[in-house]
């Protein structure tokens, strides 16, 4: 059995969607490369909508002002067995089993182009995304780097921060409350995660008091995001107060994302589209390893993670492929294409927060505010993989993130993650 690439098939489905030319010229120069090809991948900056493969639902946007800079992420895309460069490290390698396009550890489904196939043409999610990133132009535009193929901070970590007014925590708002928007999800999102009773309802009265874990988005995320958002409104003469409150934003935003991932994994068992829905709150709905939302921010802090939660969401198609019914029965292919997805997108987060956390060893001032608010807030969500590695670092890490911390606190958190979180 051979398994061929076919990039020109990707260039047509970006270039056909509405990608600035730049970039569609970029991906024409990599496409008739066989099988090792290198896409760039781009984040959008500015006020306005982000540039998507994908078709949204909802109401009418709020009009903000045009996109004007694009800013390429240092990463280069590959798939196949020539990705040595990407995957050096000897304590990074894959699992044996994990899916691969181009490779024979999996039957021939159809991830094996290489692209993300999708199963309905219309993804609702990606218009979340859009609103996410919308947000961010209002609240947050920064970027991290530098870092090396193997996520390792190669300069000075840094996060551009930005002063938002208070108007602009008031778009943010009406953005985040679009009908069927991001404020929608986030009140319901559950992260299964974490094992609950049977029958779990965390729209149930109780239950998010019960079960916060599980119950991230109206236990946790949800309260976050109202409240940082009335603080930022109301905080007009507040400069720092403003940047505490979009860093919670962001922080929370982004837990939201990573929780949603797999959430819609397990829900495409029986609602097959679901799947399309982790690849969009991923990466924006797209395609060829570019990502907007989360899978920017990977790409930003360790590329190898976000090269590897993409082979995830490819392995994830591939099983909702061979297992086409209505309701999947294959559960374990499943549980083997979510672990393989999960923990790239979890070493990706824990880049997040180790990056976040070097900044602030360096920060002073309200940028030192606005840092900690975003390590306390995204910081948790560390703590399940932490304390499934080793009980104690768990514990200690969980106690140091939850703290105002020193920047020897600081060192020891680092050295947690780095010690006991896998690789992707």
């Amino acid at each position: 059995m051979t398994h061929h690439h076919t990039a020109q098939n990707a260039q047509s489905m970006a270039c056909g969607m509405s990608w600035p030319a730049k970039i569609c010229e970029s991906v024409a120069t990599h496409a008739s490369r066989p099988r090792t090809w290198k896409v760039a991948a781009i984040s959008l900056f500015g006020g306005g909508l982000v540039s998507s493969c994908g078709s949204s639902s909802g109401s009418e946007p709020v009009e903000l002002p045009e996109v004007i800079t694009i800013q390429p992420i240092a990463f280069q895309c590959r798939f196949g067995a020539e990705d040595a460069d990407l995957a050096s490290s000897a304590s990074c390698v894959r699992a044996a089993d994990a899916y691969l396009p181009g490779t024979d550890a999996w039957p021939a489904c159809i991830s094996d182009s290489g692209t993300y196939q999708r199963i309905q043409t219309t993804v609702s999610s990606i218009a979340r995304i859009e609103q996410f990133e919308r947000i961010a132009a209002l609240l947050f535009p920064g970027s991290t780097g530098p870092v090396d193929a193997n996520g390792n901070v190669s300069g000075p970590a840094e996060v551009v921060l930005t002063t938002p007014d208070a108007a602009d925590f008031l778009s943010a708002r009406e953005i985040y409350q679009t009908d069927e928007g991001l404020d929608s999800r986030v009140v319901r999102r559950y992260d299964p995660h974490f094992t609950v009773p049977e029958d779990t309802n965390c729209g149930s009265d109780g239950a998010p008091e019960a079960f916060p874990d599980y119950c991230v988005g109206p236990a946790q995320l949800q309260p976050i995001i109202l409240d940082a958002l009335s603080q930022g409104l109301a905080a007009t003469e507040d400069a720092e107060a403003r940047q505490v409150s979009a860093a919670r934003i962001e922080a929370a935003l982004l837990w939201f994302l990573y929780a949603s991932v797999y959430k819609e994994v397990q829900t495409c068992t029986d609602k097959a589209q679901d799947c399309d829905s982790a690849y969009a709150y991923y990466a924006g709905g797209v395609d060829a390893c570019d990502g907007s939302g989360l899978g920017r921010y990977i790409a930003r802090s360790y590329p190898l993670a976000h090269q590897r939660a993409w082979e995830g969401l490819l392995a994830v198609r591939c099983w909702r492929d061979l297992d086409s019914a209505p309701s999947a029965t294959d559960l374990a292919l499943r549980d083997r294409a979510a672990a393989q997805l999960d923990q790239a997108v979890l070493a990706g987060m824990a880049a997040i927060v180790r990056q976040r956390l070097e900044t602030l060893r360096v920060a002073s001032g309200a940028a030192r505010s606005a840092h900690q608010a975003f390590v306390n807030t995204l910081g948790p969500v560390l703590n399940l993989g932490l304390r499934t590695q080793n009980a104690d670092a768990g514990t200690r890490y969980a106690d140091l993130i939850a703290s105002n911390l020193s920047n020897a606190d600081i060192d020891e958190a680092i050295a947690i993650i780095t010690t006991h979180l896998p690789c992707p």
